[in-house]
Formats: structure tokens, sequence, C-alpha cells
């Protein structure tokens, strides 16, 4: 097709008018199909997979159907692809009726399983290698549809494929869908050995249900193998899949920073962890282990803030020197200084896409850098005083600022365009906006400030919803929960109140510590809300841990000997991270809730001592203590020909009717 042609079509099926919008989408997909280049086909199947006008993604299904029965090839494969992650019984009867196949090899062995075509399959596809790549290279959608036909056709060789096959090479990153889907499909199949197989293997939390499933059918292992499996099915009768994600104990204590520790960024692959503060340093942690990796000299007083970028490539550090540093992960051995700002760093914010940083300061202004380079971009400039707090929305294309002058700005990225100035911030000497939150699906932007209330505001558009009061102090922090339906402030009354979006209903008002809460941090997978007091004000130098949900605490966490300054939580849910005014970094973590969810064949001898040491403490809840002793026996088995000399220092491991103790 003619390039501008093809560009004209391309912009006819953006074309938005009001009346007239939808003839000019239907004639470009009328001139797409009359021309048929592969270019045409395309941009057809770009319609079916990006338009959200349902009615032209019907018209231009028609027309690759139409190209589909002229023998056009490109129509053929849109068409494959489409059945492949659309359930569409018309169309996918035409296309096996006509012949068509994909013409990638793992397509293909997907096709005809998802068309059910078993004969094709099998021949192309034996050892279900093929499927495999495409169940794991898929989304979820694609997921469920290739579960839902295995689980109605009863394929067996489905847990095969989600599972990784005999090497377990999925079982850890297996949904608790593909896990419920995988046993169903075992029980409607009765393939009980298979079930006692995979709860040997599987995390914990779904061994003990296969478990519980195998003794309510009745069936037995081998005479060899039985008293195991009395003693497991026994033990998991009592296992509740509780969230044990609360039960934190500290797993390592950070020592190095010479003084108070500002700030911290978890790597996105969490690998490492970034830490900075008043020794201007910044310093690299491996994890879990805690080791020191780097420790990064270049500023010339406190580093106030750290960000790292979503592709991990950059972590940028902002100061108080005005200065900014961009170091290259993961050695940071090359740097790039930022100087472009007359006082002091405050806050830095990183687009999803890597590829803008900004930095906000005490001069008023707001810097663009691009990255990786660093080179400049613009400067903006909307606030009368400084910039207290920065955030981007998900998909990137709007930065919101806090002020010191008790405004909010709304600017598009990347060009930086002032896009609104939000007023709703009582404008009295010494008032200020102290912090943003964008909800996850960046509708909704909260504010709050010195003059007690959150406000919340529409987005892109910046309107005002609703104005939130009830605290009795300055709003430091704020938090949304992960489907966006609730925020929750942390304020100088030393409460959290948790209000329902968008309504601003007040859900609950929780006295949470004994001085300001200054920082809320959504821990565990959003299921739980961290928060810390002080900021060398208070004496309360713990850190809480909060049920989203049910809005209630659930544990404190002691050990910082001065207030805590900085909080955050590993993108894999595992770690919590906080630093302190005594210069330390604790590593916490819930062992039982990180075992509870691993597959058993990746435990470690350290695993089971950990196991052992935790069953002989006291003070565990009911719940922990039985998920405890089921993981004890479980692990047992596991590891009762697995001693490793020399992995562990002393320590005796009880393996049945054996014990082992071995010396380092």
């Amino acid at each position: 097709m003619d390039p501008c042609k093809l560009e004209k079509c391309r912009e006819r099926l953006n074309n938005q008018w009001p009346l007239i919008g939808t003839w000019f989408r239907r004639q470009a997909v009328k001139s797409l199909k009359e021309d048929g280049s592969l270019d045409a086909v395309q941009t057809l199947a770009g319609v079916l997979w990006r338009n959200g006008d349902a009615d032209l993604r019907t018209f231009a299904l028609a027309a690759l159907r139409t190209l589909g029965r002229q023998k056009n090839e490109g129509a053929q494969e849109a068409l494959c692809r489409f059945v492949i992650h659309h359930d569409q019984p018309v169309v996918e009867e035409e296309i096996v009726n006509y012949g068509y196949v994909p013409r990638e090899e793992s397509l293909r062995a997907a096709f005809f399983f998802l068309t059910q075509q078993w004969e094709k399959y099998e021949a192309l596809d034996f050892d279900h290698a093929l499927l495999r790549v495409v169940y794991e290279a898929g989304n979820e959608r694609l997921r469920r549809r290739i579960a839902a036909v295995a689980r109605d056709a009863g394929r067996l060789e489905w847990v095969g494929i989600v599972s990784g096959g005999r090497q377990g090479r999925r079982l850890a990153s297996m949904t608790d869908a593909e896990w419920r889907a995988a046993l169903n499909v075992l029980h409607e199949n009765e393939q009980w050995d298979e079930v006692w197989r995979l709860a040997l293997e599987a995390p914990p939390r779904w061994s003990a249900p296969m478990l519980r499933r195998l003794r309510t059918v009745g069936w037995r292992p081998p005479e060899v193998e039985f008293a195991e499996f009395q003693e497991l099915t026994r033990l998991a009768e009592s296992w509740h899949d509780d969230d044990f994600r609360s039960l934190m104990e500290t797993r390592v204590t950070l020592r190095g920073h010479t003084a108070d520790v500002r700030c911290l960024a978890f790597h996105p692959e969490n690998r490492l962890l970034a830490t900075a503060g008043g020794d201007r340093t910044v310093r690299l942690w491996s994890l879990p282990e805690g080791r020191l990796l780097n420790m990064l000299e270049g500023h010339k007083s406190q580093v106030n803030c750290l960000a790292i970028s979503p592709d991990g490539r950059v972590l940028a550090s902002g100061g108080r020197d005005t200065l900014a540093w961009l170091w290259h992960l993961p050695s940071a051995q090359s740097a790039v200084k930022l100087d472009g700002h007359s006082d002091r760093i405050l806050c830095l914010a990183i687009s999803p896409d890597a590829k803008v940083l900004a930095t906000g300061s005490a001069d008023s202004s707001i810097q663009l850098w691009q990255l990786p380079e660093g080179r400049n971009l613009t400067m903006l400039e909307g606030h009368s005083s400084g910039i207290l707090d920065l955030a981007i929305n998900p998909d990137g294309s709007v930065l919101a600022s806090a002020g010191g002058d008790s405004t909010v700005c709304l600017w598009s990225l990347p060009d930086g365009k002032l896009l609104k100035t939000l007023r709703g911030h009582r404008d009295r000497e010494l008032d200020a906006v102290l912090c943003l939150a964008i909800s996850p699906d960046g509708r909704f932007l909260a504010t709050g400030g010195t003059d007690w209330i959150v406000n919340l505001w529409s987005l892109p558009d910046g309107q005002h919803l609703q104005t939130l009061e009830g605290h009795i102090g300055q709003v430091g922090c704020l938090a949304f929960s992960r489907d966006g339906k609730t925020v929750a402030s942390g304020a100088g009354d030393h409460t959290i109140r948790f209000w329902q979006i968008p309504e601003g209903k007040l859900l609950e008002s929780l006295d949470a510590h004994s001085g300001e809460v200054t920082r809320l941090v959504l821990i565990a997978d959003g299921n739980i809300l961290a928060s810390t007091s002080g900021d060398g004000i208070s004496h309360d130098h713990s850190v809480r841990l909060w049920d989203v949900a049910g809005h209630k605490w659930l544990r404190t966490l002691d050990g910082h000997t001065r207030y805590v300054t900085c909080l955050g939580g590993s993108p894999n849910g595992q770690w919590m991270a906080s630093g302190s005014g005594d210069g330390t970094i604790r590593l916490w973590t819930s062992e039982l809730a990180r075992l509870s969810r691993i597959p058993v064949r990746e435990t470690t001898l350290n695993d089971l001592d950990w196991v052992h040491r935790a069953t002989k403490k006291s003070g565990k809840s009911g719940p922990a203590e039985a998920a405890l002793a089921f993981l004890d026996s479980l692990l047992r088995r596991r590891h009762r020909h697995d001693v490793e000399i020399g992995e562990v220092k002393s320590r005796l491991i009880g393996v049945g009717e054996f014990d082992i103790e071995i010396e380092g």
C-alpha cells in the first residue's frame, strides 16, 4: 500500500469526530480490505488488538475473514492469532474448516491445542515443549484459555505444562488459579499418584490441600511411604492458609552509614537495595544477604532522596548540595552529575518508561532530565515555593508536583507543559502541600498538607472531587490501596485514617503511633500497610503493620534505637527495609510466609534449620504453629537424603529415624 494512503487510513481509524467519525473509520477499513497488502492487513489486525470501538473491531474482523477466504496469507495468519487469544467459536469453526494454520511452530501448537485438533497437536508437539513456550510467554487471558480447554477436554499434560514438567521449572511462578485448575484436572482424571508427587514438590500452601484431597478420596501410596503419608496428611488437616506476611522479623541489620539514613530504594529485580543519608554517601547492598557491594561518593552534603528506574539501569540521588547524580547499575562505576538547581533537592520521580527523571528543589523549580544519559530537557516553573513531593501517573503522561505554596501543579510529560494548577488547600502563610499519591489505575490524585485536610482530584483533568476532613494535624503521607478503592492518610495527630474512594467516606480512624505518622508504604502485594513515626521528634522507633482490607493493627516491629526515617517494600513482596536515625537499615521478612509460598524442592538446609528453631520458640499463633509443624515434616522428608556437609555450622537435623549432626 502506498505509504501516504496507509497513513491516511490510520488517521481515519483514529477519527473521533461526532457523527461522521464512524463513517471515516469504516471507510478506512474498506480501503485496507480492498488493498489487501501486508501493511494493510497488519493495520486491520491492529484494529482487532488495540482499538476501543467494538463495532469497528467487528467490521475489521469481517474484512479479514473476507480476505482469508480469498487466500490472503497475511489475513489467515492474523485470524489464527486472533482465535488463539479470543474465544470466538464461529470464527474458529470457519478457520478450522478452511484449513488455516499459523506459520510459527509454537503458535501452530497452541492453535491446534485450543481448537482441539488433537491428532495434529500430538503429531507436532508430542512432548508439549512448544505449548509450554506459548504458555510461559502468554498473558493471563491466554493462560486461562489454555487452562479452560485443558480442563474441559481432560488433557492431563496441561498440569506438566504449567508446572514446568518433571523438572518443575514453573512451580514457583504458578498462580493460584493455575494451582486450582491443575488440582481439578488431576482430580477429575483420578491421577492420585501425580497429586502425591506434586504435593511433595509444590509450595506448602498448595501441598496441604493436595494432601487433604488424597485423604478424602481414600488413596494410599506404596507401603514404604505410607507412614510419611499419614503424618503429612494429619498435619495438613491443621494447615490454614492464613496470610503469614505480617509475622515479620529482622533478617539482617545493615551497618556502615556514619549518620542517619534518610532514604532507600529497592531494585526492581529484588537483587539490591540502595540507601543514603547524612554521611553524604550512597550505598548498595546485595539481597538477601545484605552484603555491602559499593559505596558511591559524589555528594558534598546530606542525600535526601533516591529512585531506581523501572528498568533497573539507573539509580538517581538528590542532595542538599543542589546536585543530583545518576549512577549506572549494576556496577555503578560510571556516574553523571546533574547540576541545574540553585537550592537543595527534596524529591525525585522517574517515568514508567525509564526515560525521564524529574527533580524537585527548594528553589521552587522542577528539572526534567533524559535517561540514561542525563541530558537536561527543560525547567518547569509554576510554583512560588519549594517542591516537596513528585508523582507520575502509571502511563507516564502526567507529572504532579506538591508545593510549599499550597498548590499542586499538573505537567504533561515529556514536554513539561503546565496543564493545570490545583488550588484546594488553604492558601495561608506557612501552609504547604506535603504529599501526593496517585491511584494504581491513574484515575485519582490525593494530596495532603499542613492545613490538616486531604483533597481528592480526578486525573488527568484535575477536577476537584472531595475534601476529606477529620485530622487535627498536618497530613504528611498518603497511600492508595492496590485496588484503588481506599486511600490511607497519616498525620500529626498520630492517627491513620482510611477513606473510601471516590466517595471520600471515612472507613476507619486508628491511633497508630505515639508521634506524628510520617511514612506509609504498601507491602506484601498491597495487603499490608506499614507505617512509621518521628523523624527525630518522636520516641516511637517502631514500624507498625496494618491490615489494608480490615483496617486493623497486625504487628509492631521493634529494633531501631532512634526514629525511623524511611521505609520501602521490595517489588516481589518478600522484603521490607527501614532506615533510621541510628545509622542502620533493617531488612524485615516473614520466613514463614516465604517458605509457605516457594516450592518445597527449592528449599535449603538453612530453611530446614530455621523451621526447627522457629518450632521451639513460644508465642506463635495457632495457625502459625500448625504451619510450622507441617513445614517441618515436609522439609524433613525433602532433605532426608540431602545433607550437605559444610553448608551450615553445627546443627542437629531430625530426619525421621536418624539424627545427623553436621560439624562446619
